[in-house]
């Protein structure tokens, strides 16, 4: 018996360890709880929280250049109602999308795709989200390939399943993941996608992992040890609450994407946290 009890006790440690391990922190449009979403000041803050990776929102303008903005109108973010779509870079460009925070971002300018690119340190990466469709894809491509990001550097991220296999065919060296989020039925209080619908999904679209609404009434240990089984990585959005974080780190999921890179750092991993720049009052979701 005694032979056998060793190599148990063994797994069950390496198990725990591997729940343990050190999940990234991916700061949600940057630290976007401190500084305007989306911004170049936003971005360079969260380096300075010690996040592990930023993500973005990227549209695609009329002028076949790739923005980052978070809705498909600038009117939420600047006062001024243009459509993305049918605007160019240079003309989203004029406009400020920084005060709407805090007049103490007056000079915010909406960054492209290239210069978002180009604030991400070597040994950092990036969550790319297509908020678009599939056309974007070959602008996404050349820009990439025209970045000093190695592919392992920048992960696409999208809830539209057209968007990842179109990633997945013209970029298969790129990791892509589909983001999901979860609906509950009023009447019968079923929860979808069910797991089995999520694993088909991910399955028929190539994606690499799953990027799921941190809802605890669905995403569990059960369901992150299945995706694990079926060779996707997991990952959760948007946790700001450190207890909430917590309890998906125990879980061993890969990333957390908050809003506060700083204060989930310094909650979850205290001895590696750098010394968070002060929160302003507000806070974006």
């Amino acid at each position: 018996m005694k032979l056998c009890v060793l190599p148990l006790l063994g797994f069950h440690c390496l198990s725990v360890a591997s729940l343990l391990h050190a999940q990234l922190v991916v700061a949600h449009r940057g630290a976007s709880f401190d500084a305007p979403e989306n911004s170049r000041t936003s971005y360079t803050l969260a380096w300075e929280q010690d996040a592990d990776a930023i993500e973005g929102d990227f549209y695609l303008t009329s002028d076949q250049e790739i923005v980052c903005i978070h809705d498909p109108t600038t009117e939420r973010v600047s006062g001024k109602n243009l459509p993305v779509a049918q605007s160019t870079l240079a003309e989203l460009q004029m406009l400020d999308v920084g005060s709407w925070k805090d007049q103490r971002f007056p000079d915010e300018r909406m960054p492209s795709l290239l210069e978002v690119l180009g604030l991400v340190p070597s040994d950092k990466s990036v969550f790319l989200e297509i908020k678009c469709g599939p056309e974007i894809v070959p602008m996404m491509r050349r820009a990439l390939s025209e970045s000093k990001l190695l592919p392992r550097q920048t992960i696409i991220i999208s809830f539209k399943e057209n968007v990842i296999r179109a990633v997945k065919q013209a970029m298969p060296e790129r990791k892509a993941y589909w983001l999901v989020d979860f609906h509950q039925d009023k009447k019968s209080g079923k929860w979808s996608p069910t797991v089995d619908e999520l694993l088909a999904a991910a399955r028929s679209i190539d994606a690499d992992g799953v990027d799921l609404n941190g809802k605890t009434e669905v995403v569990n240990a059960d369901l992150v040890a299945r995706c694990r089984q079926a060779g996707l990585s997991v990952h959760v959005w948007t946790i700001d609450d450190p207890e909430l974080a917590a309890r998906f780190q125990q879980m061993g999921v890969d990333s957390i994407t908050t809003n506060r890179p700083g204060l989930l750092r310094e909650r979850l991993f205290p001895s590696h946290a750098s010394s968070p720049a002060p929160s302003s009052p507000s806070a974006t979701q």
